[in-house]
Parts: C-alpha cells; sequence; structure tokens
C-alpha cells in the first residue's frame, strides 16, 4: 500500500494474489503427498483393493446404455430390410429411408450397419450409423441403374437412330 492511499495498487494487489495462489498450491501438493502415503499403506496392509468412498462408481451409476441391448432382428432381417430401402429410396426418395431407419432402435440399426459392411467407430451414434446405412443404399441405387458413363452422349443417340434405321430397312 502506498503511504497516500488506504487501498493496494494494481501491481500490489496482483502480487498479493500470486503469493495466495502459491501458497494454495504447495497446500494442495501436500495433501496430494499424504494422500499418496495413505493410499500405498493401505495397498500394503490389505492388499490391492481400490480405497473408494462408498456409493456406487460413476459407470455404475450410469443406467445401461441402449448399445449394450441386443438387437431385435435377425442377419436375415436385416438384409431383407435393406433389400426394401433401394425400391423405397426410388419411390418416396432419401427422407423416407432415414425416416424408416429413425424408427429402428441403436442395436437393430448398428447391426444392420455391420451387414452392409460399414466401417463403425467404436461408439456409434444414432446419427453416423443412419449416414453410413444410407450411404449403402445410395450406392446400392446408384449401382442398379444401368449406365454405360464411358461413352458420350452424342454416341448413345447416334447409335440408337442408326439400329431405329436398320430395324425399319428390314
Amino acid at each position: 500500500m502506498s503511504d497516500d492511499s488506504p487501498f493496494r495498487t494494481q501491481s500490489e494487489e496482483l502480487q498479493r494474489l500470486e503469493q495466495q495462489i502459491a501458497q494454495a498450491r504447495e497446500a494442495l501438493r501436500e495433501i496430494a503427498a499424504r494422500l499418496g502415503q495413505i493410499e500405498r499403506h493401505v495397498k500394503r496392509a490389505f492388499g490391492a483393493q481400490k480405497t473408494r468412498a462408498a456409493g456406487p462408481s460413476a459407470r455404475a451409476r450410469r443406467a445401461p446404455a441402449e448399445p449394450d441391448a441386443a438387437p431385435t432382428l435377425t442377419q436375415a432381417d436385416a438384409l431383407k430390410l435393406f433389400d426394401e430401402l433401394p425400391a423405397m429410396w426410388a419411390r418416396d426418395g432419401r427422407p423416407a429411408v432415414e425416416q424408416r431407419l429413425s424408427q429402428l432402435t441403436l442395436p437393430d440399426l448398428k447391426l444392420l450397419a455391420q451387414e452392409l459392411g460399414a466401417p463403425l467407430p467404436r461408439k456409434p451414434s444414432r446419427k453416423s450409423l443412419v449416414s453410413a446405412v444410407v450411404g449403402r443404399v445410395n450406392e446400392s441405387v446408384l449401382l442398379s441403374t444401368n449406365r454405360n458413363v464411358t461413352q458420350p452422349l452424342s454416341a448413345r443417340t447416334s447409335t440408337s437412330a442408326v439400329r431405329k434405321v436398320d430395324s425399319e430397312k428390314e
């Protein structure tokens, strides 16, 4: 504090706060070291049991996740469902396919994606599973359309016109 003001200057306050932070850090280090000593003593005295406060752990408190549930679809049902999706895509479009997939449970959706050979992360989300299946449906639709993409459009029309002329001559 300066002689003429009862309040600290900004630099003095900053130094005071830095000292308090340093003291708090030192206290936390001492507490962590003491806690480590106690844990080592407990391990030596009572074996390698974990010392936790009474109560369930974080994993035990959570409700069982839905993906761990067993799928209700069989592999044959999943493939039959996939066979229906390209026709639905052609008839009603992509939103209808996505809506149908959103009706499936997460384990069923995961099974369907696995059956289609879609790459899956360790814990896939519903969105990524739907996206993977929709991608496979799109591939199926594109592969089922018979287009010769190597032949130019002008060549396709000219050969069909030549065929018509030839068939008319006969």
